[in-house]
């Protein structure tokens, strides 16, 4: 116990508090979801493995890290997997269905290592764009390698060759395919046949995938601090080009006049080789693009990429949590000032003291927002990958919000407990209270957001459903607790009341969601029903109309007074009263 002696406590105003908590912390939810499936991203693609759909990928960082190449080599591999793990977080985050992957994971559409494509990505008018990542030391050397006629990267300019030999060879393969599955065929051994008729499919895709390639503009992907240094040299180097073309083209022209023909071919081919390759610079400057990855950043990767992922879900996070004290201040902010507008009119607050208070409210909205969004987007994330199928169903729901908000609201107790604000019982009945109000918040939530399918109001409105029932039952059971408490004697027996209503709270919550499990879909069929009936007739048969209306009362087990225009009519020409 306290050596403090108990100040005189206010709960009635601590669970209006803490009902204006739940509200804010569940109008995160779709923020946390957002950002939360963002951060499984990051996951998914540290470890490999994306436990959500059982798919193995073909590297994942730790993997890279863990290989006996360079670190040249697993920073370039480690920048792929960076770039596409990101870039399929924001388009999450966007609201839009992730679309970039490496062809390394799509190995029976593209085959292992592609010498051209390192990514694919779709874009928003829905043509799929191919990457090739380049992180080198030495960007002059690179730009060479590209740029020369002969050079070691010059497929990426002009990827037709490489890409149809691939193309020619993968339909060669699957012809030979198809004749060793007519052969099993004809032997019975329909499995094998079967198996080679799938991988024969798989290699014309391959070589349907590589034409398409083939003809396609690569972009190629830079560390982001080099992309724009790289594509200012590459125009000044194709300028350099084309100045030394005119030079050596003047050359050749003196040659002619002094009668050296040969010499003057020479000179002209030269100026023609040093055009061409003006070109091709020209050409690179437009397929360069920054990968959004640093050359600092896939090092780092390369050896501790653990540092990364965690560094990525972080700034997620912190976005999450931007986003949520806004949404925080919004609602926050849109609650106090109606409560504190409804107390002036009241006469039981003064404007000064209503305007204090609604600023208040707003910042405590935004600090509940911003940690009840930051940190559910980190639990969801986790959750989402987890290995574990029960985690993974949970991640679906608003378990991570409200798991934060009951630490949140416990937390106000615990601190007024610890402060001498309420006594020990005080502190066990507010637990109680908020444990079961919070806990059964979660279903109303989801009822409210299949009612109210606005992201943050319907989940909103279902806590606040949820919350104020579930404190009103506990209160009920608590009455004559408190009469016990206040005469200081039979304190067994209180916590032994109190411990047994916490009990019949959990009874009666598995009763009422097995409840709304059964009988849900009905309701939600039924209410289906009506619009579609209002739809379709509402406007023109108001006896259908009447019709429908009722029969849906009936289902939620009221009676009302008119079941059609007639009935209607005939009420209106009597004295009898109007039943509501």
């Amino acid at each position: 116990m306290n050596s403090k002696p108990p100040q005189e406590s206010s709960p009635s105003t601590e669970v209006e508090q803490d009902k204006q908590r739940t509200i804010v912390a569940l109008s995160t939810s779709e923020t946390v979801n957002r950002y939360g499936s963002a951060n499984a991203e990051h996951i998914k693609y540290h470890y490999g493995v994306d436990n959500e759909v059982g798919r193995e990928l073909h590297d994942g960082l730790i993997k890279v890290s863990q290989k006996g190449s360079g670190i040249a080599q697993r920073a370039g591999t480690s920048a792929e997997i960076i770039a596409t793990k990101r870039n399929r977080a924001e388009s999450i985050i966007n609201k839009q269905k992730p679309t970039s992957e490496r062809t390394d994971d799509l190995h029976r559409q593209y085959g292992a290592n592609h010498p051209i494509a390192d990514r694919t990505h779709i874009t928003a008018d829905g043509t799929v764009s191919y990457l090739q990542t380049k992180f080198e030391g030495d960007p002059s050397d690179l730009v060479a390698k590209i740029v020369r006629k002969d050079g070691e990267y010059a497929k990426y300019l002009n990827p037709q060759s490489v890409c149809e030999e691939r193309a020619r060879k993968h339909d060669l393969n699957a012809q030979k395919l198809n004749g060793k599955a007519l052969r099993a065929e004809s032997r019975g051994d329909m499995e094998r046949a079967a198996r080679h008729t799938q991988d024969a499919a798989d290699l014309r895709v391959r070589a349907e995938n590589n034409r398409r390639i083939a003809s396609s503009k690569i972009e190629i992907e830079l560390p982001s601090e080099q992309a724009h240094e790289i594509k200012t040299y590459t125009l000044k180097r194709a300028n350099a080009n084309r100045s030394k073309a005119n030079r050596l083209e003047e050359k050749a022209a003196r040659q002619e006049q002094r009668g050296n023909p040969g010499d003057a071919t020479q000179f002209r081919k030269e100026a023609s080789d040093c055009r061409a390759e003006a070109n091709r610079c020209d050409q690179l400057a437009d397929q360069i693009t920054d990968s959004g990855v640093s050359s600092k950043e896939a090092k780092i990767a390369a050896t501790d990429p653990t540092a990364i992922t965690r560094a990525d879900i972080l700034k997620t996070s912190h976005r999450a949590g931007l986003e949520g004290a806004k949404y925080g201040a919004i609602i926050g902010g849109s609650i106090s000032l109606l409560t504190n507008t409804f107390a002036v009119a009241q006469g039981k607050k003064q404007l000064d003291e209503a305007a204090k208070d609604v600023l208040l409210d707003i910042g405590n909205g935004v600090i509940v927002g911003y940690a009840t969004a930051t940190t559910g987007a980190l639990i969801k994330g986790a959750m989402q990958q987890s290995s574990k199928v029960a985690l993974r169903s949970l991640s679906k729901t608003n378990a991570a919000t409200l798991a934060l908000n009951v630490c949140i609201s416990l937390g106000s107790s615990i601190h007024r407990f610890v402060n001498g604000e309420i006594t020990e019982s005080e502190l066990l009945e507010e637990v109680g209270e908020k444990g079961a109000g919070l806990l059964s918040s979660g279903m109303y939530a989801t009822l409210g957001q299949l009612v109210i399918p606005i992201p943050f109001v319907g989940a909103a409105v279902g806590g606040m459903i949820g919350y104020t029932l579930s404190s009103m039952f506990y209160q009920a059971a608590l009455d004559a607790a408190k009469q016990a408490e206040a005469a200081k004697t039979n304190l067994a027996r209180v916590r032994e009341i109190e411990a047994a209503a916490r009990e019949e709270i959990s009874r009666q919550q598995t009763a009422l969601v097995e409840f709304m499990r059964k009988e849900f879909p009905e309701l939600l069929h039924e209410t289906e029903q009506l619009f579609a009936h209002v739809d379709a007739h509402g406007a023109e048969n108001v006896d259908a109309f009447a019709t429908a209306i009722n029969k849906y009362a009936e289902l939620l087990g009221a009676q009302l007074q008119f079941k059609s225009l007639v009935e209607f009519n005939e009420f209106m020409e009597t004295d009898k009263p109007l039943r509501l």
